[in-house]
């Protein structure tokens, strides 16, 4: 009998004992990667001007772009 209360006892403690499962980590969940849309080839040209007549203010700007190169 005490044999048999020996095997339970230790059954049971076998059983109760804590099972060390890694802790925790969030679950792996990959975002969608992002559609890249492709770009056109950079180009414009723009002026600007002020002639006042009345104040003697003038002004020109000019800019224009083709590709990396702005002038």
């Amino acid at each position: 009998m005490k044999a048999f209360l020996a095997v339970v006892f230790f059954f049971t403690i076998a059983c109760a004992y804590p099972v060390d499962y890694g802790g925790y980590a969030p679950a792996l969940i990959h975002a969608p990667s992002a559609k890249v849309e492709p770009i056109g080839y950079p180009k414009y040209r723009f002026e600007y001007g002020v002639k006042d007549g009345h104040t003697g203010d003038i002004k020109e700007q000019t800019e224009e772009r083709d590709g990396d190169v702005v002038k």
